[in-house]
Protein backbone atom coordinates (compact mmCIF):
# COMPACT_ATOMS: atom_id res chain seq x y z
CA UNK A 1 0.00 0.00 0.00
CA UNK A 2 1.14 3.44 -0.79
CA UNK A 3 1.93 5.84 1.89
CA UNK A 4 2.09 9.34 3.00
CA UNK A 5 4.87 11.03 4.13
CA UNK A 6 5.46 14.23 6.33
CA UNK A 7 8.88 15.26 7.48
CA UNK A 8 8.94 16.23 11.02
CA UNK A 9 11.01 18.41 13.24
CA UNK A 10 8.12 18.96 15.99
CA UNK A 11 7.70 22.87 15.19
CA UNK A 12 4.51 24.37 14.74
CA UNK A 13 4.40 24.23 10.86
CA UNK A 14 5.72 20.07 11.46
CA UNK A 15 2.76 19.70 13.73
CA UNK A 16 0.00 21.46 11.11
CA UNK A 17 1.21 19.97 8.53
CA UNK A 18 1.12 16.37 10.45
CA UNK A 19 -2.65 16.52 11.31
CA UNK A 20 -3.26 17.96 7.62
CA UNK A 21 -1.69 14.34 6.57
CA UNK A 22 -3.42 12.54 9.04
CA UNK A 23 -6.72 14.05 7.26
CA UNK A 24 -5.83 13.08 3.81
CA UNK A 25 -4.66 9.72 4.87
CA UNK A 26 -8.18 8.70 6.85
CA UNK A 27 -9.86 9.97 4.05
CA UNK A 28 -7.78 8.50 1.19
CA UNK A 29 -7.28 5.50 3.75
CA UNK A 30 -3.46 5.68 3.72
CA UNK A 31 -0.80 4.51 6.08
CA UNK A 32 1.22 7.96 7.52
CA UNK A 33 5.16 8.43 8.35
CA UNK A 34 6.40 11.02 10.36
CA UNK A 35 9.99 11.43 9.31
CA UNK A 36 12.35 12.95 11.56
CA UNK A 37 16.39 13.52 10.29
CA UNK A 38 18.89 14.13 12.60
CA UNK A 39 22.17 15.87 10.70
CA UNK A 40 25.20 15.12 11.50
CA UNK A 41 28.71 16.87 11.02
CA UNK A 42 31.35 13.69 10.78
CA UNK A 43 30.66 10.09 10.97
CA UNK A 44 30.38 8.32 14.00
CA UNK A 45 32.08 5.50 12.63
CA UNK A 46 29.38 3.30 12.49
CA UNK A 47 28.15 0.71 9.58
CA UNK A 48 24.95 2.46 8.05
CA UNK A 49 21.92 0.88 8.03
CA UNK A 50 20.02 2.33 5.25
CA UNK A 51 21.86 3.71 2.04
CA UNK A 52 23.39 7.63 3.13
CA UNK A 53 21.58 6.83 6.69
CA UNK A 54 23.50 5.85 10.21
CA UNK A 55 22.39 4.30 13.31
CA UNK A 56 20.73 6.24 16.01
CA UNK A 57 24.22 8.20 16.97
CA UNK A 58 23.07 8.84 20.90
CA UNK A 59 20.79 8.90 23.78
CA UNK A 60 19.29 12.25 23.14
CA UNK A 61 18.53 10.99 19.03
CA UNK A 62 16.94 7.92 20.95
CA UNK A 63 14.79 10.02 23.34
CA UNK A 64 13.59 12.12 20.52
CA UNK A 65 12.54 8.53 18.60
CA UNK A 66 10.27 7.82 21.40
CA UNK A 67 8.99 11.52 21.39
CA UNK A 68 7.94 10.79 17.86
CA UNK A 69 6.73 7.70 18.43
CA UNK A 70 4.18 8.81 21.13
CA UNK A 71 3.34 11.80 18.55
CA UNK A 72 2.50 9.03 15.38
CA UNK A 73 0.50 7.12 18.41
CA UNK A 74 -1.65 9.95 19.59
CA UNK A 75 -2.53 10.37 15.44
CA UNK A 76 -3.10 6.97 15.19
CA UNK A 77 -6.09 7.43 18.33
CA UNK A 78 -7.18 10.30 16.79
CA UNK A 79 -7.39 9.71 13.03
CA UNK A 80 -8.00 6.39 13.40
CA UNK A 81 -5.23 5.56 11.16
CA UNK A 82 -1.98 3.65 10.86
CA UNK A 83 0.99 6.30 11.69
CA UNK A 84 4.68 5.23 12.07
CA UNK A 85 7.61 6.90 13.33
CA UNK A 86 11.00 7.14 11.17
CA UNK A 87 13.99 8.53 12.31
CA UNK A 88 16.75 8.80 10.31
CA UNK A 89 20.78 9.93 10.78
CA UNK A 90 22.53 11.48 7.70
CA UNK A 91 26.00 12.86 6.88
CA UNK A 92 24.25 15.25 4.34
CA UNK A 93 21.98 18.65 4.10
CA UNK A 94 18.83 18.55 5.75
CA UNK A 95 17.26 18.72 2.04
CA UNK A 96 19.68 16.35 0.72
CA UNK A 97 18.84 13.75 3.55
CA UNK A 98 15.23 14.42 2.94
CA UNK A 99 15.59 13.41 -0.87
CA UNK A 100 17.05 10.54 -0.36
CA UNK A 101 14.63 8.98 2.43
CA UNK A 102 11.59 10.27 -0.33
CA UNK A 103 13.43 7.76 -2.77
CA UNK A 104 13.92 5.11 -0.40
CA UNK A 105 9.74 4.42 0.32
CA UNK A 106 7.01 4.28 -1.59
CA UNK A 107 4.98 7.42 -0.80
CA UNK A 108 1.97 8.51 -2.95
CA UNK A 109 2.42 12.04 -1.43
CA UNK A 110 4.98 14.05 0.63
CA UNK A 111 3.30 16.42 2.99
CA UNK A 112 5.65 19.10 4.55
CA UNK A 113 5.07 22.18 6.34
CA UNK A 114 6.95 25.39 6.52
CA UNK A 115 6.86 28.57 8.65
CA UNK A 116 8.49 30.48 5.13
CA UNK A 117 11.56 31.88 5.49
CA UNK A 118 13.26 32.99 8.89
CA UNK A 119 16.46 34.42 7.23
CA UNK A 120 18.04 36.37 4.59
CA UNK A 121 20.21 33.45 3.67
CA UNK A 122 16.63 31.54 2.82
CA UNK A 123 15.19 34.57 0.61
CA UNK A 124 19.48 34.79 -1.28
CA UNK A 125 19.54 31.02 -1.74
CA UNK A 126 15.91 29.48 -0.95
CA UNK A 127 14.49 27.99 1.99
CA UNK A 128 15.12 24.23 2.93
CA UNK A 129 11.29 23.36 1.48
CA UNK A 130 12.28 25.15 -1.96
CA UNK A 131 14.98 22.69 -2.11
CA UNK A 132 13.18 19.71 -1.30
CA UNK A 133 10.53 20.90 -3.62
CA UNK A 134 12.92 20.99 -6.64
CA UNK A 135 15.13 17.90 -6.13
CA UNK A 136 12.05 15.57 -4.69
CA UNK A 137 10.42 13.23 -7.32
CA UNK A 138 7.06 12.96 -5.75
CA UNK A 139 4.07 15.13 -5.43
CA UNK A 140 5.23 17.42 -2.14
CA UNK A 141 2.40 19.51 -1.03
CA UNK A 142 3.46 22.37 0.93
CA UNK A 143 1.15 23.56 3.84
CA UNK A 144 1.70 26.84 5.33
CA UNK A 145 1.77 26.88 9.28
CA UNK A 146 -1.20 29.06 9.41
CA UNK A 147 -3.28 27.06 7.14
CA UNK A 148 -5.62 24.17 8.86
CA UNK A 149 -6.98 21.09 6.77
CA UNK A 150 -10.26 22.03 4.88
CA UNK A 151 -11.55 19.85 1.79
CA UNK A 152 -10.36 21.00 -0.97
CA UNK A 153 -13.42 22.10 -3.44
CA UNK A 154 -11.92 24.53 -5.86
CA UNK A 155 -7.99 24.04 -6.79
CA UNK A 156 -6.56 26.14 -9.11
CA UNK A 157 -3.67 24.23 -11.62
CA UNK A 158 -1.36 26.49 -12.98
CA UNK A 159 0.43 25.25 -16.07
CA UNK A 160 3.02 26.87 -18.56
CA UNK A 161 2.07 24.17 -21.50
CA UNK A 162 4.18 21.11 -19.92
CA UNK A 163 3.63 17.99 -22.22
CA UNK A 164 2.39 15.88 -18.93
CA UNK A 165 -0.23 18.05 -17.91
CA UNK A 166 -2.80 15.49 -18.81
CA UNK A 167 -0.81 13.39 -16.45
CA UNK A 168 -0.89 15.58 -13.61
CA UNK A 169 -4.53 16.79 -13.72
CA UNK A 170 -5.27 13.26 -13.93
CA UNK A 171 -3.04 12.01 -10.86
CA UNK A 172 -4.71 15.42 -9.37
CA UNK A 173 -8.40 14.54 -9.79
CA UNK A 174 -7.74 10.86 -8.73
CA UNK A 175 -5.57 12.01 -5.31
CA UNK A 176 -8.71 14.02 -4.50
CA UNK A 177 -11.66 12.43 -6.07
CA UNK A 178 -13.34 11.64 -2.61
CA UNK A 179 -13.61 15.47 -2.63
CA UNK A 180 -15.36 16.13 -6.20
CA UNK A 181 -13.34 19.53 -6.55
CA UNK A 182 -14.03 22.08 -9.32
CA UNK A 183 -10.29 22.56 -10.91
CA UNK A 184 -9.38 25.87 -13.15
CA UNK A 185 -6.26 25.34 -15.44
CA UNK A 186 -5.10 28.50 -15.16
CA UNK A 187 -2.39 29.84 -17.55
CA UNK A 188 0.15 33.48 -17.26
CA UNK A 189 0.49 34.91 -20.97
CA UNK A 190 3.39 37.71 -20.65
CA UNK A 191 1.87 39.48 -23.39
CA UNK A 192 -2.05 39.29 -25.01
CA UNK A 193 -1.22 38.74 -28.84
CA UNK A 194 -3.77 36.47 -31.24
CA UNK A 195 -0.80 33.61 -31.27
CA UNK A 196 -1.12 33.54 -27.51
CA UNK A 197 -4.90 33.36 -27.52
CA UNK A 198 -4.98 30.79 -30.38
CA UNK A 199 -2.63 28.30 -27.97
CA UNK A 200 -4.74 28.71 -25.39
CA UNK A 201 -7.76 27.88 -27.27
CA UNK A 202 -6.01 24.89 -28.69
CA UNK A 203 -4.54 23.72 -25.19
CA UNK A 204 -8.25 24.06 -24.13
CA UNK A 205 -9.44 22.19 -26.26
CA UNK A 206 -7.07 19.41 -26.43
CA UNK A 207 -7.25 18.90 -22.94
CA UNK A 208 -11.46 19.03 -23.10
CA UNK A 209 -11.32 16.15 -25.60
CA UNK A 210 -8.37 14.33 -23.48
CA UNK A 211 -10.45 14.72 -20.54
CA UNK A 212 -13.99 14.40 -21.32
CA UNK A 213 -16.95 17.40 -21.49
CA UNK A 214 -18.05 16.05 -18.53
CA UNK A 215 -15.42 16.72 -15.82
CA UNK A 216 -16.23 19.62 -13.60
CA UNK A 217 -13.27 21.84 -15.17
CA UNK A 218 -12.68 25.36 -15.94
CA UNK A 219 -10.17 27.07 -17.87
CA UNK A 220 -8.47 30.28 -17.18
CA UNK A 221 -5.82 33.24 -18.34
CA UNK A 222 -4.23 36.31 -17.28
CA UNK A 223 -1.73 38.18 -18.27
CA UNK A 224 1.28 39.86 -16.83
CA UNK A 225 5.21 39.55 -15.47
CA UNK A 226 4.69 38.90 -12.14
CA UNK A 227 3.54 35.34 -11.96
CA UNK A 228 3.66 34.86 -8.32
CA UNK A 229 1.98 38.36 -7.23
CA UNK A 230 -0.94 37.04 -10.14
CA UNK A 231 -1.12 33.48 -8.73
CA UNK A 232 -1.38 35.09 -4.63
CA UNK A 233 -3.75 37.85 -6.25
CA UNK A 234 -6.26 35.04 -7.69
CA UNK A 235 -5.98 32.24 -4.99
CA UNK A 236 -8.59 33.77 -2.34
CA UNK A 237 -10.91 31.83 -4.58
CA UNK A 238 -9.36 28.38 -4.42
CA UNK A 239 -8.20 26.26 -1.48
CA UNK A 240 -5.30 24.74 -3.18
CA UNK A 241 -2.60 25.80 -5.94
CA UNK A 242 -0.70 22.95 -8.30
CA UNK A 243 2.51 23.58 -9.94
CA UNK A 244 4.59 21.31 -11.59
CA UNK A 245 9.14 21.72 -11.89
CA UNK A 246 11.07 21.48 -14.47
CA UNK A 247 13.96 19.81 -14.84
CA UNK A 248 17.04 22.41 -13.86
CA UNK A 249 18.68 22.22 -17.73
CA UNK A 250 15.92 23.11 -19.38
CA UNK A 251 15.19 26.68 -20.58
CA UNK A 252 13.68 28.83 -17.93
CA UNK A 253 10.33 29.56 -17.69
CA UNK A 254 7.05 31.24 -16.84
CA UNK A 255 6.39 28.46 -14.13
CA UNK A 256 9.28 27.46 -13.42
CA UNK A 257 12.41 28.24 -10.28
CA UNK A 258 11.22 32.02 -10.18
CA UNK A 259 7.56 31.13 -9.35
CA UNK A 260 8.86 28.24 -6.75
CA UNK A 261 11.11 29.94 -4.99
CA UNK A 262 9.05 33.43 -3.98
CA UNK A 263 6.18 30.90 -3.62
CA UNK A 264 7.63 29.13 -0.98
CA UNK A 265 9.39 31.89 0.85
CA UNK A 266 6.34 33.08 2.36
CA UNK A 267 2.87 31.01 1.16
CA UNK A 268 -0.43 31.84 2.19
CA UNK A 269 -2.35 28.70 0.88
CA UNK A 270 -1.52 24.94 0.55
CA UNK A 271 0.89 24.70 -2.66
CA UNK A 272 0.96 20.98 -4.09
CA UNK A 273 4.02 20.49 -6.85
CA UNK A 274 4.46 17.94 -9.59
CA UNK A 275 8.08 17.03 -10.25
CA UNK A 276 9.20 17.09 -13.97
CA UNK A 277 10.48 13.92 -13.65
CA UNK A 278 8.06 11.54 -11.47
CA UNK A 279 8.85 8.36 -9.81
CA UNK A 280 6.17 5.90 -10.01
Amino acid sequence: MKQLLCPFDFSAAAVNAAKYAAHLAQDRNRDLVLLYVEQVSAWHGVVPEAPGALPLADDGARGTKEQLQSYAASLEHEFKIRCTADLRTYIATVSDALGKAISLGDFELIVMGTGGADTEMDHLFGTTTYQVIRDARKPLLLVPENCRFEKPSRILYATDYCPDDLSHITGLLTLFARYRPELTVFHVSKKRTAVSDEVFRCFRNVLEDDLGQKRNIRFKRAVGDDVPGILTDVMHDYDLVVLFTRHRNLVSSTFQRRTLRKLSLSPDFPMLVFPYQMDR
